[in-house]
């Protein structure tokens, strides 16, 4: 995978250098949040990670769940991998996501993904690494509104790390359309 299309590297380039703060870490479930210099963050990232059985990722997991940035860790592993955009989505923003952003806008974006990663024992076969939905404080939503189309449905998994998160999908009224 390419640097310029990691989300950090994104970041970066729109906002200048950020910082990870691992918000929680346990099991299966990631929730981070990428700020800018004065701290503001500008994504929540909400992480799934899947049962994996190739042994050369666990060195970069172990990386990862310690506090690494996710995609760049896997990046700087050499391991093949592509984060596969599945779809995007707006987002309530709660009191505390508003105060997160610095923001009094009430939605925002989320982009739903998987990072998917070669298998060092049968490169031909590819796993599910895991499951994030980034949710992308509303000044620079516009940036990144072209990487995942608009999604009608909102699936199990989605579900899953919406509530993990403790966020909730925009639903408009049939009046407010």
């Amino acid at each position: 995978m390419n640097k310029s299309e990691l989300h950090s590297s994104r970041l970066e380039e729109l906002i200048g250098a950020i910082t990870c703060e691992v918000v929680f870490q346990e099991g299966a479930y990631r929730k981070v949040h990428l700020r800018d210099q004065t701290s503001i963050s500008k994504t929540l990232g909400l992480v799934y990670f899947n049962d994996f059985t190739d042994n050369s990722l666990l060195r970069a997991h172990q990386q990862i769940v310690k506090g690494s940035l996710l995609g760049m860790t896997l990046q700087m592993s050499g391991l093949g991998f592509s984060k596969v955009y599945l779809g995007s989505f707006e987002l309530l923003l709660s009191e505390d996501l508003q105060h997160d952003f610095a923001t009094r806008e009430d939605r925002t974006l989320a982009l739903y993904s998987q990072i998917v990663v070669k298998r060092s024992d049968s490169p031909d076969e590819e796993e599910i690494y895991a499951d994030i939905l980034e949710v992308v404080s509303p000044d620079i939503r516009n940036h990144f509104n072209e990487k995942a189309p608009p999604m009608i449905h909102i699936n199990g998994s989605i579900e899953k790390l919406c509530k993990f998160g403790g966020v909730q999908p925009f639903k408009p009224s049939r009046n407010n359309k």
